[in-house]
């Protein structure tokens, strides 16, 4: 599967006023999902920008593998190859190589679990192959607000619309691994993530 995506970071002040704007009398509910990541303690999956977690909604498990298509775009969306499998129970280590069949996984390195991110998601379906999507996020002692526009290959157009409809300044920004791990590296390691 192929994931197509803008991404904004928010202020909560922006997140708030997206959110009312958004909302009506038919407004989708807020729902928990939790993505528990994994790495090697040298952070080699992150340096290699491929997402490796278990994704929970409810009692569900899915282990998911996210790296780049080699389809990126100029004006900010992102596009990235997504593998995923449903598990019965969480793991401390996945081998990547052994729990998909996919040439761009097969050699990387086994990770163990550094720790969790816990999202309260809203999903607007504005029209038909484009959603908006708010998300708050909590992990590692910190919060942060983010805007998303998943869309269908042959809805870009549209999705651009959206973008830029709701945050006109655009810009490219790091996805919640990213965050999830620079947090981890100033916890764990004292590294400066400024």
């Amino acid at each position: 599967m192929e994931e197509m995506e803008y991404k904004h970071m928010l202020t909560r002040e922006e997140y708030g006023r997206i959110g009312a704007w958004m909302d009506d009398e038919n407004a989708p509910p807020v729902f928990v999902q939790i993505n528990y990541y994994y790495d090697t303690g040298d952070y080699d999956l992150h340096r290699e920008d491929v997402t490796l977690r278990i994704r929970q909604t409810e009692d569900r498990l899915l282990c998911q593998c996210k790296f780049e298509s080699g389809r990126g775009r100029d004006n900010g969306a992102q596009a990235r190859t997504e593998l995923e499998k449903r598990i019965g129970a969480l793991p401390t280590e996945i081998d990547p190589g052994k729990c998909f069949d996919h040439p761009q996984v097969r050699d990387l390195p086994r990770a163990h679990l550094l720790g969790c991110l816990v999202t309260e998601r809203r999903v607007y379906a504005v029209e038909p192959g484009v959603d908006v999507t708010l998300d708050r996020s909590h992990y590692l002692g910190q919060t942060d607000w983010e805007l998303e526009i998943e869309y269908d290959e042959n809805r870009e157009d549209r999705a651009s619309y959206w973008y830029h409809r709701v945050c006109p300044e655009g810009g490219r920004v790091e996805g919640k691994r990213a965050r999830f791990v620079e947090a981890h590296r100033s916890l764990i390691h004292g590294e400066d993530v400024s």
